[in-house]
């Protein structure tokens, strides 16, 4: 995979990794995140909107937090939930509210749930508190399959990468880096950066130029030796299918 260069947007989403989130604030960027999608999705997102609007009126649901988008690109007007925790044993405990409120649905109606969970990866991460996940009105999500064998090249490459942005003293730029923990998927990376409106992609900043040529060819070469695959998506979201406090 080369890493494109025309699009400014996905050339700072490889672009992550560790020594940039050592002098971050403390955020409200959760620890494990699930994302949570119908598998038979209608055209309308209405199924896996009926069930966030259950979950938001359930007693049972109270505890949970979760934040409702509907896609912008890729499958759109897809209805996404993605849910907040502290720790594994919370995605257990929501799994089991859930599941009671989905059982309540009249089964004609009940979306066919499709669940990965994440964990947060600090040395995947850039500017984290930048935008806070409460104030964003907008996320931006990038997805990148990558091979057994090649993790740990991707992960250093990203490194290195984030060690040049931080000597570069780049300031204005989030990317929120999670591996997979639980999905039928190889290893996966996500990266999320929370935008204050779908607006400020146009005013995003490229810092392709912080990449010295020699460094910016040995990552393109590796990129491509470890990188499967990748997928943008951008998604707004829905305040009024999501929990009351986000």
């Amino acid at each position: 995979m080369r890493v494109e260069v025309a699009s400014r947007l996905i050339l700072s989403m490889v672009v992550l990794g560790p020594s940039a989130t050592a002098a971050a604030q403390k955020t409200d960027t959760p620890k494990f995140i699930e994302f949570l999608t119908d598998d038979d999705a209608a055209p309308d997102g209405a199924r896996m909107a009926g069930l966030l609007a259950a979950l938001r009126a359930s007693a049972t649901a109270r505890d949970l937090h979760w934040i409702a988008t509907s896609t912008l690109t890729g499958t759109l007007n897809q209805t996404i939930a993605i849910f907040k925790y502290t720790d594994l044993a919370s995605v257990q405990r929501a799994h089991d509210v859930t599941q009671g409120v989905w059982q309540a649905l009249p089964e004609r109606t009940r979306p066919r749930l499709h669940s990965r969970v994440f964990e947060l990866a600090p040395d995947q991460t850039f500017g984290d508190g930048l935008v806070p996940w409460s104030k964003a009105t907008a996320f931006s999500l990038y997805s990148v399959s990558v091979s057994s064998g090649g993790y740990g090249e991707y992960a250093d490459q990203q490194q290195l990468a984030a060690q040049l942005l931080t000597k570069a003293h780049v300031t204005d730029e989030e990317w929120l880096g999670y591996t997979v923990r639980y999905g039928p998927e190889t290893p996966v990376f996500i990266f999320i950066t929370p935008l204050r409106s779908v607006a400020s992609l146009d005013s995003s900043v490229s810092h392709a130029d912080v990449l010295p040529p020699p460094v910016d060819r040995a990552r393109d070469v590796a990129l491509r030796e470890s990188v499967l695959g990748s997928s943008q998506t951008l998604v707004v979201v829905r305040s009024e299918l999501g929990s009351l406090d986000r």
